[in-house]
């Protein structure tokens, strides 16, 4: 059965919330995942419809994942006095385009995950939308990983020279018609990460991939699908 549970875990002095999603009768997990949620100012918690749908739908296929809410974020605590010192920081990271600073949460998730696991997973993966992609491109740079997915990765906006120097599996997906991730910089910054041919394109979509979550998930196992074992078939199946 499958499980969705409430955690709780430390950053530095503060406490950062997330969400489990498990199946309860697995005692080996295929895989431990980590997934980065985009930006707060830009519908970026773990509620969002991308996190979710694609959280249900790997661990639907037997992997353990981890999403989690940034720093003074819905209820994820910070080291900000007020609302407003808050809201000015992570303005000062959209305009700034300096995602490094919230790299500390994500490396809280993922000791917290590792940590909880029963045993070692088949794999450990880390993956992201949006600004979370960027996110978990850096997490994976940083961290030991067997793979690393980015689902419309705003690759225009930001300095990605480290990815070059990734050495696991980069998978890759946008739409046709996203207006943060324009297809044909993508194409090229999979090309520049010897990742060319893990980039799928989804028609029809646009950034916030509403009414096509169900494609974006059978996109996204198929392509895990060769190092991972999971397989995007009967996606009628699963509970997204």
């Amino acid at each position: 059965m499958l499980h969705e549970e409430s955690v709780t875990f430390m950053r530095d002095w503060f406490h950062l919330r997330g969400r489990l999603y498990y199946d309860e009768g697995l005692d080996d997990p295929a895989s431990a995942v980590v997934l980065c949620s985009p930006h707060p100012h830009l519908g970026g918690d773990m509620e969002n419809n991308v996190i979710v749908h694609v959280a249900r739908a790997l661990s639907e296929r037997g992997s353990v994942v981890l999403t989690y809410d940034y720093a003074g974020v819905a209820n994820s605590e910070g080291p900000w006095k007020n609302e407003m010192e808050q809201f000015e920081f992570w303005e000062s990271v959209m305009d700034s385009e300096d995602y490094r600073i919230v790299i500390p949460d994500a490396e809280a998730a993922f000791d917290h995950l590792l940590k909880s696991l029963p045993s070692k997973p088949g794999a450990i993966l880390v993956g992201g939308y949006s600004f979370g992609a960027i996110v978990a491109l850096r997490l994976a740079y940083t961290q030991k990983v067997d793979g690393v997915f980015g689902i419309s990765p705003p690759v225009g906006e930001y300095d990605l020279t480290f990815a070059e120097s990734i050495d696991c599996p980069k998978h890759f997906i946008s739409s046709e018609q996203d207006m943060a991730c324009d297809p044909e910089e993508v194409r090229a910054f999979c090309k520049r990460v010897n990742a060319a041919d893990k980039l799928s394109i989804i028609q029809g979509g646009d950034h916030f991939f509403v009414g096509h979550e169900s494609n974006l998930c059978s996109t996204l196992l198929n392509q895990l699908k060769p190092q991972f074992g999971y397989s995007g078939d009967q996606l009628d199946q699963l509970k997204v």
